[in-house]
Parts: structure tokens; C-alpha cells; sequence
């Protein structure tokens, strides 16, 4: 069905000649309104390999965030979960030269980060040379 409601002198359509619209358009249209009113930076939500809604993996998410971060030879233990917030032990390679405890504060996740609307604090302690150094926290 052509619908010219452009064309000068002629009325638009009456709602009645619309097609129905499928189930799966009122769908498709409910989620564009959902994501376009969610405000900027707002957390996207996890859809799981099912097609359902995944909580937040807070661990999983700090593992990613600090992985895609690090030198080839350097490596995180696990988070732990710590008061407010969570804990990793950053390993150092021994054969890296510098300011341990300043390489863990540059790795700190930026602020507009999606891992500071569920986490309030995270808190690394650089390893190196097998010694443990002064704790970096993470605002």
C-alpha cells in the first residue's frame, strides 16, 4: 500500500487504511524507545548467550577492564570482594623498571567508567619483585 501524504491538496490517509503493524514492529519499537531514553553513559544491560537478562558480574567486569589494560608479562589475581568495594593483587613482571605503586594508579578505571555505577572502590596492590608495595585506591 503507497501512502503519499505529501502530495499538496490531498488529505492524509484515514488511520483506518494503515496495515496493521506485526507483533515483532511494536517490539522493535518499545526497545528503541527504551535504549534512545536511557541517559548518556548509562549502563547497557548484559544479555546472556539464552537471549536473558544477566546481573551485573562486578568481578568479571574488573578482569576485563584491567586485562585489556596491561602489559603482556603482567597479570591480576582474581577481585575480592573488600568492605565497600573489591581488591586485586597486580603482578609485576621483574623485568619492568619504575614506580610500581604509580603503575597501579594508571591503570584505575576512568571515572565515566560503567564499573563505577556498581562499584564504590576498588583497590590494587602491585606486587613486585615479590614484594608487596603500597595499595592504590580507586575512587
Amino acid at each position: 500500500m503507497n501512502i503519499d501524504d505529501g502530495a499538496p491538496g490531498r488529505p492524509p490517509p484515514a488511520l483506518s487504511q494503515w496495515k496493521s503493524v506485526p507483533a515483532i514492529g511494536l517490539a522493535s519499537i518499545g526497545l528503541f524507545v527504551l535504549l534512545w531514553s536511557c541517559p548518556a553513559g548509562a549502563a547497557s544491560p548484559v544479555w546472556g548467550a539464552d537471549g536473558g537478562f544477566q546481573p551485573f558480574d562486578a568481578p568479571r567486569e574488573i578482569q576485563k577492564q584491567f586485562k585489556s589494560q596491561l602489559p603482556f608479562d603482567w597479570f591480576i589475581g582474581n577481585p575480592q570482594p573488600s568492605g565497600e568495594g573489591y581488591g586485586v593483587m597486580l603482578h609485576i613482571s621483574g623485568a619492568w623498571h619504575g614506580n610500581p605503586v604509580s603503575a597501579a594508579r594508571n591503570l584505575c578505571p576512568p571515572r565515566y567508567s560503567v564499573l563505577w555505577r556498581h562499584v564504590a572502590r576498588i583497590t590494587i596492590v602491585p606486587v613486585y619483585h615479590q614484594q608487596h608495595w603500597a595499595s592504590v585506591e580507586c575512587p
